[in-house]
C-alpha cells in the first residue's frame, strides 16, 4: 500500500493512532 506524499507526514505525526485509523 503506497501512501501519497501528503499522507506520509500524517502517519508520522499520528504515529500508532494514525495506523489504527487507516488500518
Amino acid at each position: 500500500m503506497s501512501l501519497p506524499l501528503f499522507l506520509a507526514p500524517l502517519f508520522q505525526f499520528g504515529g500508532q493512532r494514525g495506523r489504527r485509523e487507516f488500518g
